[in-house]
């Protein structure tokens, strides 16, 4: 669902292209753009002024520059090799038989034989393989599956927000989904899990099963919070169920947990940018949206 690309800084430079692809990037969009090499953003500056008009050029490394909006589009090379003084597209392409490919290379002029590498002039947003999908009709309901839609956004991520009203962590069919996506990264400097407070509300009882079924599952040196919101008289209460990080979101209609069998299948939706924003504000502490919380705090021992 969500794939990551390689653009030629020449291309990015040159408004022309620059205002096509900016808008194309984004967790929503399903598309991450590769800062390849980690010197990319830097060879931009130094280029646009020669590729563009001064405006545009000021425009273009400003939106570049602005760390917040480079958090939902942009991520980092990921060890991806670069061998100086090697030609930008010529090691982009060998990267393609490594096990980090990249879902399609942006660049000046196509490259002889490869569907893979796109001229940014002839560039068609709705043919593969620039073309990706937002939503997943029938993605099985495990964990292995639900992980692996979430994975491109769980890699880049350092916080973690797992939001599903009947998260339950005495039943099996949530915890392996929990362990899946908190598994994808070593450390969170962010996890929490946000559910409806069960009537009667016991923090003693919540706290010890919380405890009990999760505190392995939590990377050593990591604090999972859980959050329970009472929902308020006049209808604010939890309702979706997401997977939502610093970067973007994802939902899951049926829940957080397993089917009863492989068989099922739920639909995964990747959140529209500003719905992503809304709920980042909804789900977190000091928020009223659903009334007032019980937190409670489990230090991670896995």
């Amino acid at each position: 669902m969500i794939h990551e690309f390689a653009v030629e800084p020449e291309v990015m430079a040159t408004w022309s292209h620059f205002r096509v692809l900016w808008e194309d990037f984004g967790v929503s969009r399903g598309r991450l753009l590769v800062e390849f090499p980690k010197e990319w953003r830097k060879r931009v500056y130094a280029l646009a002024p020669e590729l563009s008009p001064p405006v545009r050029a000021n425009a273009l490394c400003s939106k570049l520059g602005d760390p917040a909006l480079r958090l939902h589009r942009m991520v980092g090379p990921g060890g991806r090799a670069f061998v100086y003084p090697a030609d930008w597209l010529r090691s982009a392409v060998e990267n393609q038989a490594t096990s980090r490919p990249f879902r399609a290379i942006v660049a000046r002029s196509k490259s002889s034989g490869r569907p893979d590498v796109l001229a940014a002039d002839e560039l068609e947003r709705d043919t593969d393989p620039w073309r990706v999908s937002t939503q997943d009709l029938n993605c099985p309901r495990t964990a292995v599956e639900m992980a692996a839609r979430a994975g491109a956004l769980l890699r880049w991520s350092e916080e973690l927000i797992l939001v599903d009203p009947y998260f339950d962590p005495s039943e099996p069919r949530f915890v392996r989904p929990f362990e899946a996506f908190v598994g994808v990264c070593p450390g969170w400097k962010r996890l929490e899990v946000h559910c409806a407070r069960p009537e009667p509300f016991d923090r003693d009882v919540q706290e010890d099963k919380y405890r009990r079924n999760l505190v392995l599952a939590a990377p050593t040196g990591t604090t999972l919070e859980v959050f329970f919101w009472p929902g308020l008289p006049t209808g604010g209460d939890l309702h979706a169920r997401f997977v939502l990080t610093e970067r973007g979101g994802i939902q899951f209609d049926h829940g957080l947990d397993e089917g009863q069998s492989t068989a099922q299948t739920t639909l995964v939706t990747l959140l529209e940018h500003e719905v992503f924003l809304q709920l980042r504000s909804d789900y977190r502490r000091g928020s009223v949206t659903f009334g007032t919380p019980d937190v409670l705090s489990i230090h991670g021992k896995g």
